[in-house]
């Protein structure tokens, strides 16, 4: 099975603002909002034992955060330097510190907090790329109140996910940790 660990934002973000000032290109493949969620670490294909002890990491790391905020800051695409073929919406910094945190508890080396949003198939024209980078992304701030362990199975429709566990973020008062 396909997991990886996740900030669930199922059906919580409305991405209609955004899509409408790209609305006009056909090499953008937007994010279904039920699909929408903010990756902490991707454990790739893995063996039933491997998500069993997956299941279990998320309990303890869960068990070291107290729910937090997220806030919603900037706009961008990956890779950089090359023709983009993800868009993405960004965090404010302690939101991003917040992420940065619990992915690297996750065992994830080189977090990148963010919302992929589209994904691009072909070329986007320079001037799409330009006008994506002066968006501003108006969501709501959004209480993370839990982590989930995902398995995704690829379709040609896009993935399917299915939650495998969910754990409540359980610490008491406020991370105190930030790197």
């Amino acid at each position: 099975m396909r997991l990886f660990y996740a900030i669930g934002l199922w059906g919580l973000l409305d991405l209609t603002h955004l899509r409408e000032t790209l609305d006009d290109l056909p090499q953008l493949r937007w994010v279904a909002p039920e699909r929408v969620h903010i990756t902490l670490s991707f454990l790739g294909e893995v063996s039933a034992d491997v998500c069993k002890d997956a299941a279990e990491t998320l309990k303890d790391v869960a068990a070291n955060y107290a729910p937090f905020t997220l806030k919603w800051q900037g706009v961008g695409s990956f890779p950089l330097g090359r023709p983009p073929r993800v868009l993405w919406v960004g965090l404010d910094d302690l939101s991003a510190r917040q992420v940065i945190r619990m992915s690297k508890d996750l065992g994830n080396r080189r977090p990148a907090p963010h919302v992929t949003v589209a994904r691009v198939k072909g070329v986007l024209p320079d001037e799409a790329v330009e006008r994506w980078q002066t968006v501003e992304c108006a969501w709501p701030q959004v209480r993370v109140t839990q982590i989930q362990l995902v398995e995704s199975k690829l379709t040609p429709t896009g993935p399917i996910y299915t939650i495998v566990a969910s754990e409540k973020l359980r610490a008491r008062g406020s991370c105190p940790h930030t790197y």
